[in-house]
């Protein structure tokens, strides 16, 4: 949360990362191209929940989580160990290469 400091930068960046993979065109990579629809997805969870805590409600979007701010923390490991994943991810398209 400290690097997005506003909605608005986080909905950008949202933007960006889509139009970047759609310059690509269909790649052929069914699991990459769920888990770019993944990503989007849950950024745009985390730009919800950052606009509730800003607008000083503290209510989460998954109910598995007590407040915004728990959910943001799943969040933010979920896209970390998305992170450590994609090498391995993009392995079986690399070695047929």
């Amino acid at each position: 949360m400290g690097e997005v400091r506003r909605s608005r930068k986080l909905a950008a960046r949202i933007d960006t990362f889509k139009w970047e993979i759609e310059q690509h065109g269909h790649l052929e990579m069914p699991d990459v191209e769920d888990k770019a629809k993944q990503f989007v997805q849950n950024a745009w969870k985390m730009q919800r929940l950052v606009d509730r805590i800003d607008g000083e409600k503290n209510n989460s979007h998954d109910r598995q989580y007590s407040t915004a701010e728990e959910n943001i923390e799943a969040l933010v490991d979920w896209f970390a160990e998305e992170n450590r994943e994609l090498k391995s991810l993009f392995q079986p398209y690399l070695s047929a290469a």
